[in-house]
């Protein structure tokens, strides 16, 4: 008896604590969760307002420019600015401690960050009530809508301008954008008389909604000479030839499809008819899948070549300007880069010359073509910048800013091929921040600058063009080998590499994506075509 007694005594003991046990777990998990959901909203927070803060910071360091009276709160605010971004990097450091000790389960850790975090948060919202109340008492002034108004009338007669500019490349749609941006104008023009009839705040608000239509307006009218190219140009040839070389399949959905686009682009969002193209183009080369990867790749590289002979031919006219001037003081550099030119020409025609006589290591050849183009374009632009404190050519001052605008939005178009990390996100915003101003100051004084800003933004800006170039060539490269062993999917070897290299796609890590290809590749012998 004493020993059933024992053991059920014992049975007893162990239920308890495994009872014990088991609620204890909960509540740590219950804590532990509590605790992500914090760290969300203390990263959504900080996002959130950093970006508020800083398009607050742009407009008013705009507006001091003429308004010395805002110069004083204008301080004030980057000042605080910056207490933040302090606060927003220590509280960068606390998660990221804090997300490590809840990963290990660990509570006593976890709450220690927690208050960490709790307090050094409590102080940056401090700094941001206090930021708001300056921006609130800056925006009730009269001239802030005065400015806003000027500097979008400024921005809209430079779109005229520009729309002029490319009306041979929009004779379809001229008519159509030439009236939205009369509406515009005219938008813009009624805010004064708003500021009488309605609350200056609800101008204000009407007047930043205005702002996003503009620049709305801007990307638009950026996709629409590429989006008439391609719906009265381009689709059509590339459906007609695929008509020719492709037998036995119908083609009638994508005619009735670029018919659709063709009457309609006009009245539906670009963005829609730039995905309806990006789609429309997708599955017709999905039609093409039967055909070899490295027959792909070499249309593709036919139809780049004259883009990239244009844009050399039209440096190559600079480079004349600049060795055929007395002026210059980098003549023999330039020289020397028209020398590398000569050459990266020779080796980009001999590439071309035997397009079809290439292998698959010819996709690798091509790459470092590309990567001795942008390397060579890179010095170049260092070189030019360097060389116009000298004033050489008016008329080039001009054309060279429009060329870095044009790779200023070539960058900022191609920005989602990169993975959004902090350090690409601040680099992204340390460029527009830079661009704000050299565009203020070659308004101001017509030609390129010479000052460090002028320099780091072209530093920046060559920089993430070489990243998004490259990745954008890892990309393509993936894809085309990725066509290239669809016949081959049912084998589990294949699928196995192409389910790894679509999860490295998928998180854009796309030279690690073309290396396992490569590799496969180079080890399978046998899928090479």
């Amino acid at each position: 008896m004493k020993n059933y007694i024992w053991l059920f005594s014992s049975a007893l003991v162990v239920i308890l604590i495994a009872i014990f046990l088991m609620i204890f777990l909960i509540v740590r998990k219950n804590i532990l969760n509590k605790y992500s959901s914090q760290i969300k909203n203390y990263y959504t927070t900080l996002t959130t307002n950093k970006g508020e803060v800083s398009i607050t910071i742009l407009r008013f360091a705009s507006i001091s420019k003429t308004h010395k009276n805002n110069l004083e709160k204008k301080d004030k605010l980057e000042k605080l600015d910056f207490k933040m971004n302090e606060c927003a990097s220590d509280m960068n450091d606390i998660i990221k401690n804090w997300r490590k000790s809840i990963k290990k389960y660990s509570l006593i850790e976890s709450k220690k960050y927690s208050l960490q975090a709790s307090k050094t948060m409590d102080k940056y919202l401090k700094y941001y009530e206090k930021f708001e109340t300056i921006a609130d008492e800056l925006n009730k002034y009269w001239n802030t809508i005065d400015l806003v108004a000027i500097n979008s009338h400024n921005i809209l007669n430079k779109l005229e301008e520009y729309l002029d500019d490319q009306k041979d490349k929009l004779t379809h749609s001229y008519n159509f954008l030439k009236d939205e941006l009369s509406d515009l104008n005219y938008q813009t023009g009624i805010f004064d008389d708003q500021k009488i009839t309605s609350e200056i705040k609800h101008v204000s608000k009407e007047l930043n909604e205005h702002e996003k239509r503009i620049k709305t307006f801007i990307k638009k009218l950026d996709h629409f000479v590429n989006i008439e190219w391609a719906l009265f140009h381009n689709m059509p040839k590339v459906l007609n030839e695929l008509k020719n070389n492709i037998k036995n399949v119908d083609f009638v959905k994508f005619e009735e499809t670029l018919n659709s686009l063709v009457q309609k682009y006009c009245e539906i969002p670009y963005q829609d008819v730039v995905k309806s193209i990006k789609k429309w183009y997708r599955d017709l080369f999905c039609i093409n899948k039967d055909s070899s990867s490295l027959d792909s790749f070499n249309k593709y590289i036919e139809k780049q070549s004259i883009v990239i002979h244009n844009e050399l031919d039209a440096i190559k006219e600079n480079l004349d300007a600049y060795i055929l001037s007395d002026e210059i003081k980098y003549v023999n550099e330039f020289k020397s880069m028209m020398s590398n030119l000569k050459r990266i020409n020779f080796e980009l025609n001999d590439f071309e010359k035997n397009l079809y006589s290439n292998n698959i290591n010819s996709i690798s050849k091509y790459k470092d073509i590309m990567e001795s183009i942008i390397e060579w374009v890179g010095k170049y632009n260092n070189y030019a910048f360097e060389a116009n404190k000298y004033e050489l050519i008016n008329q080039y001052q001009s054309k060279y800013f429009d060329v870095i605008n044009l790779w200023y939005l070539k960058v900022l178009t191609m920005r989602s091929f990169l993975e959004p990390s902090q350090d690409n996100e601040r680099e992204f915003t340390k460029l527009i921040k830079s661009h704000v101003y050299i565009e203020n100051d070659f308004e101001k004084n017509k030609k390129v600058g010479k000052t460090k800003i002028w320099s780091e933004f072209l530093n920046n800006l060559n920089s993430l063009l070489i990243k998004v170039m490259t990745a954008n060539t890892y990309k393509k490269m993936c894809n085309e080998l990725i066509f290239s062993l669809n016949q081959y999917r049912f084998s589990p070897e294949v699928n196995d590499v192409l389910l790894i290299v679509s999860d490295k796609l998928r998180k854009k890590e796309y030279e690690d994506a073309y290396d396992t290809l490569a590799k496969f590749l180079k080890k399978e012998k046998k899928y090479v075509l």
